[in-house]
Formats: C-alpha cells, structure tokens, sequence
C-alpha cells in the first residue's frame, strides 16, 4: 500500500495524556488499512515548543518512538533523557513514559503502539 501525505488522517490532540498544549497526529496507517491486528497506532507526531505529553502508562501495549526532527526532554519510568533524532524508545508492559518540549523548535516523531496479541 502507498499514501501520499493528503490521504493521512491529520489529528490534533488537546493536553495528550493530561499534558498542555496541542499535539499533531498525523496517522500514517489506520488500523484497517493494516494487515497486522497488533499494531493500535502508527502516527507521525508533531509537539511544537512548549507542549508536552503527559506521564501515562502502557500497561496491554507497547510504544515505540523513533526521533526525527528536534529535541526533546523525555521521562521513562522516573528517568529523564535528551532525545535527539536518530534515537528510539521502547515502553511497554508496565512502564510509563511522557515527553516535554522545551526548546524553541518543533520536536517530531514516529509512534507506533503494539499490543501483544497473546495477552
């Protein structure tokens, strides 16, 4: 399957996961456009300077960040990190996770939530 990007369902999502601001969720695939069940979200996101999302739990699932753009202050399970583009992040089964924007840039970048099917 191919998309060009007017085909992308674009989202804006208000205080996400009970942080501030307004995040951009552009959803790359849809669930029913995927052949795989498992994956829940496949989405580019946008969090411009200011805006966060909010400390939340995957506690069925597992979410994977790859960085593309910006800069980000990151905090998993109680430990804060720097991302930058080219890093990635796994949280899933338990642990938390939520991510500020404090810069004066932009920070984007690809979630992809997976739920585990044997659970």
């Amino acid at each position: 399957m191919f998309k060009e990007s007017k085909q992308m369902r674009n989202e804006i999502v208000k205080n996400s996961r009970g942080g501030k601001g307004d995040v951009q969720v552009i959803h790359l695939f849809e669930q029913n456009e995927l052949k795989s069940k498992s994956i829940k979200l496949c989405a580019s996101i946008v969090i411009n300077p200011g805006v966060t999302v909010g400390l939340h739990s995957h506690d069925e699932d597992e979410e994977l960040y790859i960085f593309l753009k910006g800069k980000g202050t990151f905090l998993e399970n109680g430990e804060k990190k720097v991302m930058l583009p080219g890093m990635v992040s796994s949280t899933g089964y338990g642990e938390s996770h939520g991510i500020e924007n404090h810069t004066d840039e932009p920070l984007e970048y690809i979630a992809i939530v997976i739920q585990d099917q044997n659970k």
